[in-house]
């Protein structure tokens, strides 16, 4: 208990603090990769008008309806398809130069899909960049690199507070168990002293008896039994011997 105690005004000290880190980790929403794709979002925007340059050069290298890489390829399948029946040859070529063009159509499409996607957004750009920083923040606050390290101190501070929290509830129910503990004890002690109260006039006779037999017949015992708070290994009483060798003198 005296432990748990001592814990608990250590523990408040620090739960405040504890409380307040746990909130700021808990705030971000923390996941693993998060950090990768924020990372990958802001380059993205952040550069949103050279890859959209970039891509529209694409499907226009790909799309050019006189130059573009999949006119050309159209044109070339034509020609194999016609030259298909003069041998195995040719018609296998055919059927690569096909292939090559339903992959390339393909990435045509995708390429488009990306296109649709692109466009500039200010608002977004500024949103990512905070998220980032304050990972950034927090990564820097409690020396870490990765996520998943953030996590781990994330999940040993809720371990702290909770303990904090706990420690009331924890502390009443020991002092239940103590209370409990010490009623038993002293329904003990009291049955010893009961029996000590007893016993005292015998003992007290018999040592006075002993001591007139080695010639001593004034000699006298007197015994105090004192009831404390204090727990002994055998109940909760002092047992005073006072002893007096002459008659009339003092104990």
């Amino acid at each position: 208990l005296k432990k748990l105690i001592d814990f608990q005004q250590e523990a408040d000290k620090e739960y405040d603090y504890n409380s307040f880190l746990l909130q700021e980790l808990q705030s971000v929403n923390l996941k693993e990769g998060m950090l990768e794709e924020l990372e990958a979002a802001y380059e993205k925007l952040n550069n949103v008008e050279e890859i959209t340059e970039n891509v529209s050069h694409a499907l226009q290298v790909l799309g050019e309806e006189q130059i573009g890489t999949l006119s050309g390829l159209n044109e070339l399948k034509n020609i194999f398809n016609k030259l298909s029946h003069f041998g195995e040859s040719y018609k296998e070529l055919s059927t690569r130069v096909q292939s090559v063009l339903i992959e390339l159509d393909d990435i045509y499409v995708e390429i488009q899909r990306i296109e649709e996607n692109l466009e500039a957004d200010p608002q977004q750009l500024e949103e990512v960049n905070t998220k980032l920083q304050l990972l950034y923040s927090l990564q820097k606050k409690h020396n870490v690199l990765e996520i998943n390290e953030l996590l781990q101190v994330q999940e040993e501070l809720a371990e702290k507070v909770s303990k904090t929290e706990n420690l009331e509830a924890e502390i009443k129910e020991r002092q239940l168990k103590l209370l409990k503990q010490e009623e038993e004890l002293d329904a003990l002690a009291t049955k010893i002293h009961q029996q000590r109260e007893k016993s005292i006039p015998a003992l007290k006779t018999h040592l006075e008896n002993v001591l007139s037999e080695v010639g001593m017949p004034n000699a006298q015992f007197k015994l105090d039994l004192v009831a404390t708070n204090k727990y002994f290994v055998n109940g909760k009483d002092e047992l005073h011997f006072l002893f007096s060798a002459n008659k009339g003198g003092s104990f």
